[in-house]
């Protein structure tokens, strides 16, 4: 559109103006048909997320020259009532970028556009980040009978089977041995994929206690030495990264700790809340590294990590962070997941997946944890980094009704 073509708006905006701006705005972020978006409707049933509510908030921000946060926007379901909330609480600030624009004769009927400059427009650039490829320019992690990348594929390579029988340090398989279906709270699984090391942790280094690290998830311990590792592979300085718009999105599910803790009695320590919380994974690494993009731990079980992935994409797509670092940790530190897992038919005894085979008769429990550092691929370009991979899409789905809770329906699944 033609900024002539503009007709300018009034210095005193009216609530009803302001409410449209608001539609048009979010049906931008959504990339919906703005006709399916009006003021009065609740803003959940457009599909509005954390993630679009920090893009609303910033755009808002930056828009009128206020202070608002995403919270204090959840607070309102309509956008009617966003817009009320903003000519009450900021009339001034709201009042002066009317003006503004009248005089300049340069406002637009969309919220999220801005005036055209000798760069790009912001709706420009948005809408070529929205399509354009990630690149992953850095990366770690430690997988079974490997502590580093570099030895996880050497293995690969030499064909090693890195299945083993329970490490004694976890738990002794002994104990509890017999036939899950004939009695609970026993299994014949004593075959596994450990990650070696998974108790060392030099807490002093990142500044925590010896008694608080005691009391962490070692999930919790090993994302944070990993996801450094991976700032560290891409060429920087992880304490460059501070106040930068850098998201953390982290897949993790399992909570064995939790019983460790409860058996010792630990749980009751103070820092069993934090030790334990999935939530405050991500945002340890936020705090440590001073990151203010978003920070989000991810449970979708098996795809957790990939959901992550698919998560940070559409962040940066969407310009709600510049880059992030994401990843997945899983640590086996109890065998009562073992058991159950066992009862349910679900893993074999002999530690051996047989993936289309008529052998199959479960699946093999391993561990692992992992991490990398994206960004937009024109960016790694500009940076000059090492790209050791590109991401030219992601996508999630669900199957809806199928056979039973876990079953799959594999067309959704290969979509």
């Amino acid at each position: 559109m033609n900024q002539n073509d503009i007709a300018p708006a009034p210095a005193t905006p009216t609530h009803h103006q302001l409410a449209l701006e608001l539609t048009q705005a979010v049906a931008q972020i959504l990339k919906m048909d703005i006709a399916l978006v009006t003021a009065d409707t609740d803003i959940r049933d457009f599909g509005f997320d954390s993630i679009n509510v920090v893009e609303l908030t910033r755009v808002l921000n930056e828009r009128y020259d206020v202070n608002i946060t995403p919270p204090q926007l959840f607070e309102h379901a309509t956008l009617a009532s966003v817009a009320e909330f903003l000519l009450t609480e900021y009339p001034e600030q709201v009042s002066a970028y009317y003006h503004k624009a009248v005089k300049d004769k340069a406002v637009t009927n969309t919220l999220v556009s801005q005036p055209v400059s000798a760069t790009e427009s912001t709706s420009i650039r948005s809408e070529r980040r929205s399509h354009e490829p990630v690149a992953i320019t850095g990366l770690a992690g430690s997988f079974p009978g490997s502590e580093n990348l570099d030895v996880f594929w050497q293995k690969l390579m030499a064909g090693e089977d890195l299945i083993t029988e329970v490490p004694v340090e976890r738990w002794d398989w002994n104990k509890n041995f017999g036939n899950a279906m004939e009695k609970t709270g026993q299994t014949q699984v004593k075959w596994g994929g450990f990650m070696p090391s998974v108790d060392l942790f030099d807490a002093t280094f990142f500044g925590i206690s010896a008694h608080e690290a005691n009391l962490m998830d070692p999930q919790q311990r090993l994302f944070l030495q990993t996801a450094w590792h991976a700032i560290e592979n891409a060429g920087y300085d992880p304490e460059q990264l501070k106040g930068s718009k850098t998201g953390v999105f982290v897949g993790i599910f399992t909570a064995d700790y939790n019983e460790l803790l409860i058996k010792s009695g630990e749980i009751k320590e103070a820092h069993a809340i934090t030790g334990l919380a999935h939530s405050i994974l991500p945002n340890r690494l936020s705090y440590l590294l001073g990151l203010h993009g978003p920070s989000i731990p991810v449970d979708t079980a098996c795809s957790s990590s990939l959901v992550a992935l698919h998560q940070a994409v559409e962040s940066i797509q969407s310009g709600t962070c510049d880059q992030a670092l994401v990843g997945g940790v899983s640590v086996m530190a109890s065998q009562t997941p073992f058991m159950s897992a066992s009862r349910a038919g679900m893993i074999c005894a002999d530690g051996r997946c047989k993936t289309f085979d008529k052998r199959a008769n479960g699946y093999a429990r391993g561990e692992g944890v992992g991490a990398v550092l994206v960004k937009p691929l024109s960016q790694a370009l500009k940076d000059g980094d090492h790209i050791h991979a590109v991401i030219r899409g992601t996508a999630t789905n669900h199957g809806g009704v199928t056979n039973s809770l876990t079953s799959l329906i594999l067309s959704l699944r290969l979509m």
